[in-house]
């Protein structure tokens, strides 16, 4: 191939490349191809903190022991688009995988007026046998330990929700916190309180002390519509004539 072929079918290459740019800058097919891309285009996903006040600064605040009658929520809301629910972490005090059972629940307030579980929905969300992650504090049986779900739960976006931790009949642990107690809990969620009950969930009052968790979510994905999508692509594709030199 001689070398005026050759660097004819370059400008050729470099025309059409530029067209397809200005195709995609200023057409309607243009911009519909650019924003499908967009939405399809493989997007990694990373989870995030919905909500902790980690990492801990010492553990040292020592709250009153959780058992049958003491239990302690965290209120929050969540934003668009929702979040899948991937673990939750508690920093934990004399905490014994083989004799404690800690018992998390989750409530949601669609109205956003709630000021207690009590005033919430509880969703069907359990969670599995905790992990301790670490890292632990020697001599005082201090740990963080990892709940995950059992199941997928997802946060609805513009729901407030509680999440409830308590203990089973005959378990007792501490919820431990950071002292002072200074360390309010920030995220993508926007944090509502704390409240508090002494007997079993019958009667809550709101709690001043802030203990120490970690709520980590992963964000709903796009739903694409294969049908919409196709569709799109085929209009555009039609507009532009890629078999056709075409003057813009």
């Amino acid at each position: 191939m001689t070398t005026k072929k050759i660097n004819g079918l370059k400008a050729y290459g470099i025309n059409r490349k530029n067209r397809l740019v200005k195709f995609l800058q200023h057409s309607s097919a243009g911009i519909a191809i650019a924003t499908l891309v967009q939405f399809i285009a493989p997007i990694a996903s990373y989870g995030a903190v919905l909500l902790g006040n980690y990492p801990p600064v010492n553990s040292f605040g020592v709250p009153p022991s959780f058992n049958g009658q003491r239990q302690k929520a965290i209120s929050f809301t969540v934003p668009a688009p929702g979040y899948t629910l991937d673990s939750v972490v508690l920093r934990l005090s004399n905490f014994d995988l083989e004799t404690e059972t800690a018992l998390l629940q989750v409530f949601a307030d669609p109205l956003l007026t709630s000021t207690n579980p009590n005033q919430a929905t509880l969703q069907p969300v359990g969670f599995e046998t905790p992990v301790a992650e670490g890292p632990g504090i020697d001599g005082i049986s201090i740990d963080s330990f990892t709940f995950l779900p059992t199941s997928s739960f997802v946060f609805g976006a513009d729901t407030r929700y509680w999440l409830l931790v308590s203990a089973a009949n005959g378990s007792e642990f501490e919820w431990r916190a950071d002292n002072p107690p200074t360390n309010v809990p920030t995220g993508i969620a926007s944090f509502n309180g704390w409240s508090g009950s002494l007997d079993g969930g019958t009667t809550y009052a709101s709690s001043p002390s802030s203990n120490l968790l970690q709520i980590n979510a992963t964000p709903v994905p796009f739903e694409f519509s294969p049908a919409l999508g196709l569709g799109a692509l085929l209009s555009a594709l039609t507009i532009f004539k890629l078999g056709k030199p075409k003057i813009w």
